[in-house]
């Protein structure tokens, strides 16, 4: 039995059939196992179910909205069906680096007042010009920002 909190890695999902594989395989690639990927799909009409259907593995759940709900609705669905000590939120047309989870993981349990972590954002892909997003570090900063935007 692992000593490692478990943590719901939780994707929301509609219409991504062309994202959907890349974004899960980066997170069955973690380096960091003791995961769940909770997965719900906001009632996709493309594919995206089917390649879904695809994956053999106990720690996937698909759940699935009985209509189209919009993300701030499946995200408390995500919230409310998670059973991770830690919820970490992965856009399903993202990926995230092999270590995500542990650099995150390790930072929290090494820092029990701190109850969020972000990272930087690099984009990438077609018709876009690659770049890194850095984000706020300070309470003092992350404050200023949310004044204006979700900094995290």
């Amino acid at each position: 039995m692992s000593t490692q909190p478990l943590v719901t890695v939780f994707i929301s999902c509609y219409n991504r059939q062309n994202f959907i594989r890349e974004s899960l395989e980066s997170v069955l690639k973690q380096s960091y196992k003791n995961i769940e990927i909770l997965i719900i799909d906001d009632c996709s009409t493309d594919d995206t179910l089917k390649i879904l259907a695809e994956y053999q593995d106990d720690r996937i759940i698909i759940l699935k909205n009985s209509t189209n709900m919009g993300i701030p609705y499946t995200r408390n669905k995500g919230l409310q069906n998670a059973t991770g000590k830690y919820f970490a939120i992965l856009d399903s047309d993202d990926i995230c680096t092999e270590d995500r989870i542990e650099k995150q993981v390790t930072y929290l349990e090494e820092n029990q007042d701190v109850v969020a972590v972000g990272s930087q954002v690099e984009t990438f892909g077609l018709n876009k010009r690659s770049f890194i997003c850095k984000y706020y570090n300070t309470y003092e900063e992350l404050k200023a920002q949310l004044i204006f935007n979700v900094p995290l």
